[in-house]
């Protein structure tokens, strides 16, 4: 017949159960208290931040996890998008940049336009299991763009061509350029950030002197003119 103290010995871990003497059990998971690693540094934005348009997009790292993200514009909701409502996680899809001709497939995304003005933008990302990261940027909105730069006009015979390159955009996507010649608009030239540079002739122009300028235009209005002077001779 066993001793007395060994026999509830045996009767204690019965109880108890194994491992409780160790620890908590092996196989209890971990707690989640990782809030989602995703990048919501909004894309080409310098310091300061000036843009029409505030966006990041990224993909998720293995393992982590995301369920809902939250724009705010000052203190107004602008963006909510669910990524995970229990039943799994839903990524973006399709997704086209601010200006860009093209798509791309990613986990997660976010395009506000910002208005004139400055702004404080805040994105908050969290997870099923209640864990936020929450960042905040201050961002202006567009305003008109500068004069375009290194205008210049080749003079041949009665056809003057204009050439100039971009100046600063000032945050909107500049979509025209518009000339007048001698103070009349005389044309509007569309443009988009993967064309190039344009070279604008003007053919059959009355001898004398002419004033050309040229203005950018984006979201915000009409930039300031670059002009340049030339003289057409009389044909001999």
């Amino acid at each position: 017949m066993p001793r007395l103290p060994v026999v509830l010995a045996l009767v204690a871990g019965l109880l108890v159960g194994p491992g409780a003497l160790g620890g908590a059990r092996a196989d209890e998971a971990t707690p989640d208290t990782t809030p989602p690693q995703i990048d919501t540094t909004p894309v080409l934005c310098s310091d300061p931040c000036q843009r029409e348009v505030f966006e990041f997009w990224g993909d998720l790292a293995e393992g982590d996890d995301l369920a809902r993200i939250e724009v705010r514009l000052d203190d107004v909701v602008v963006d909510e998008r669910p990524y995970d409502d229990g039943t799994g996680f839903t990524p973006y899809g399709w997704f086209q940049p601010w200006g860009a001709d093209y798509l791309q497939d990613v986990d997660y995304a976010v395009q506000v336009s910002v208005p004139d003005g400055e702004h404080v933008v805040t994105v908050t990302a969290s997870d099923r299991a209640g864990n936020v990261a929450e960042h905040s940027y201050a961002v202006q909105g567009a305003q008109v763009p500068d004069a375009v730069r290194h205008l210049r006009a080749v003079v041949r015979a009665h056809r003057v061509q204009l050439r100039f390159g971009p100046g600063p955009d000032n945050g909107g996507l500049v979509t025209s350029y518009r000339i007048t010649r001698d103070g009349r608009h005389v044309r509007t030239y569309r443009t988009g950030p993967f064309l190039p540079m344009p070279r604008i002739t003007f053919r059959h122009l009355a001898p004398g002197r002419h004033r050309f300028a040229v203005r950018a235009v984006n979201s915000a209005g009409v930039g300031a003119p670059a002009v340049v002077r030339v003289r057409v001779r009389v044909r001999h």
